[in-house]
């Protein structure tokens, strides 16, 4: 919350919009802690309805910026759909592998510049991409020619069906 209220606090233009949970709950408990934690930027927090398959692929391939937050992270479907879109996805690694699974695939695709060391650096990245429009044009055309090693490796399947069949024989 204090790197996304930063964020909201240093780009006075910028906008932060969120896809809904599937349990409304949820959903009023995150725009409740938000709402404490942003205070007045928090009328910049957009919270959309959940979207169909093809909305969802045109909001990822429109933004700005994709932050994969602290803590949580993106999910293994944001992620590889932000970089398959070319959009910019911001990480800061935490302690746990869902703070690292935009990392690592930054890292396979050799887009190490994406990922932040601090807070601070995760805020200022973010910044560049949101407010600097021929650095993140620069960068989508980065990813779009790096993303191949990620989506074309087959060495991960090959593992798995190597293991697979060593374990049924």
């Amino acid at each position: 919350d204090p790197v996304l209220a930063e964020l909201l606090r240093t780009d006075s233009a910028g906008r932060l919009a969120l896809i809904a949970d599937e349990q409304a709950a949820i959903t009023d408990l995150l725009r409740q802690r938000l709402r404490a934690a942003l205070g007045e930027c928090f009328d910049r927090v957009l919270v959309l309805n959940r979207m169909g398959r093809a909305e969802y692929l045109s909001l990822v391939a429109r933004a700005d910026v994709i932050l994969d937050t602290p803590h949580y992270g993106a999910g293994a479907n944001t992620v590889y759909d932000a970089l398959a879109a070319g959009t910019p996805l911001v990480t800061l690694p935490g302690p746990f592998q869902r703070g690292r699974y935009a990392a690592a695939a930054l890292l396979q695709t050799g887009l190490s510049e994406l990922i932040a060391a601090s807070p601070a650096e995760y805020v200022c990245l973010a910044l560049r991409l949101a407010t600097e429009p021929d650095y993140q044009q620069a960068l989508r055309q980065q990813i779009l020619q790096a993303v191949a090693v990620l989506f074309e490796d087959n060495r991960a399947v090959t593992q798995f069906e190597d293991f697979v069949l060593r374990v049924l024989s």
